[in-house]
C-alpha cells in the first residue's frame, strides 16, 4: 500500500520547502518531476518521504474514503443506466418504425405482405404501441433514479469537501503547513 501512495504521490505535484523568517518551513507546490525515482538514499527534499505518506495516510478522514468510493460507485450507476437508456430508446425507434410501416400498409401505401392480414396488422401496432409506452416508462424511471443519483453524488462531494475543510487545520500542524 505504501509503494502504491508513494507511486501515486509521484504523479502529484510535490512540495518545495521554502525558510521564512520564524524558521517554520512553508511548502509550496512545484510541478511534478518527469523521471525520478524514489529511493531512500537520494531523498529529494522536494518529495514527500515515505513517512509524511504514512502519516498522511493515516489521517486522512476514513469517512473521506467511504464517501469518494460511494462516488464512484453512483458514477457507475449511473453511467449504467444512461446506457439502458440509450438502449430503450434504440428500442422505441425500433417499434415506432414497425408501426409506420404496418400504418402504410394499412392505408395502402405499402403492399400488403403475403399471409398477412390487415386484422393483423391493427393488433401488431396495438402491442407495438403497448411496448413503445412501456419502454418509454422504463426511460422516465431510469432518468429520475439517474437524477436521484446525480444528487447522491453532489451531496456526497459536499460532505468530502465539508470533511477535509475540518481536518483542515490538523493536516497543516502535521506537516507544518501555515
Amino acid at each position: 500500500m505504501i509503494s502504491k501512495a508513494v507511486g501515486e504521490a509521484q504523479s502529484l505535484p510535490t512540495l518545495v520547502a521554502l525558510p521564512t523568517e520564524n524558521t517554520n518551513i512553508v511548502l509550496t507546490p512545484q510541478p511534478a518531476p518527469v523521471h525520478q525515482t524514489p529511493s531512500k538514499e537520494s531523498a529529494s527534499p522536494t518529495l514527500l518521504s515515505s513517512h509524511e505518506i504514512r502519516a498522511l495516510q493515516d489521517h486522512l478522514p476514513d469517512p473521506v474514503l467511504q464517501r469518494t468510493r460511494a462516488v464512484q460507485s453512483t458514477e457507475n450507476s449511473i453511467s449504467s443506466l444512461a446506457e439502458n437508456v440509450r438502449g430503450d430508446q434504440e428500442k422505441i425507434n425500433t417499434l415506432r418504425e414497425k408501426i409506420e410501416k404496418n400504418k402504410a400498409i394499412i392505408a395502402g401505401e405499402i403492399p400488403l405482405p403475403s399471409g398477412a392480414t390487415l386484422r393483423g396488422l391493427q393488433s401488431r401496432i396495438e402491442v407495438d404501441a403497448k411496448k413503445m409506452e412501456e419502454q418509454e416508462n422504463h426511460i422516465q424511471n431510469k432518468t429520475k433514479e439517474i437524477q436521484t443519483l446525480k444528487e447522491k453524488t453532489e451531496k456526497l462531494q459536499g460532505e468530502i469537501h465539508a470533511i477535509l475543510c475540518l481536518n483542515e487545520k490538523p493536516m497543516n500542524r502535521l506537516f507544518n503547513w501555515s
